[in-house]
């Protein structure tokens, strides 16, 4: 199996740009086949939500747990409310990121997401 060529998948299955001969290998790093591992519901109203010691907008995050391509369903077991960080909502952008704050690409498809405010 030649990896040395453009736009082979030896960085998906672990391997650099190699020749493999006849017989078994292992490749000498992970194999990435899941770019996302992690995704985070982001908004820019919140204080309070933070990624390793750093503030971030980061509303609620979780894994999918569906396979890449089926509709992910999700729901909160126990929601905790972040304070809003404005007295007054005038814009409330909301994102999908993954864990490296990158967009998800929905590929055309609907995100919907439920808000409940409250009060304290």
């Amino acid at each position: 199996m030649d990896f040395n060529i453009n736009n082979s998948l030896a960085s998906v299955l672990g391997f650099d740009k190699i020749l493999l001969n006849d017989g078994e290998h292992m490749s000498t790093k992970l194999v990435d086949i899941m770019d996302i591992t992690l995704l985070k519901v982001m908004v820019n109203t919140i204080e309070g939500s933070y990624n390793n010691g750093q503030t971030e907008g980061a509303i609620y995050t979780f894994f999918p747990g569906v396979a890449p391509g089926y509709k992910i369903m999700e729901k909160p077991a126990n929601p905790i409310y972040l304070p809003v960080s404005t007295q007054k909502i005038t814009t409330f952008n909301v994102s999908l990121v993954d864990q490296d704050n990158k967009p998800v690409d929905l590929r055309g498809e609907d995100l919907n997401i439920r808000f409940h405010i409250r009060e304290f």
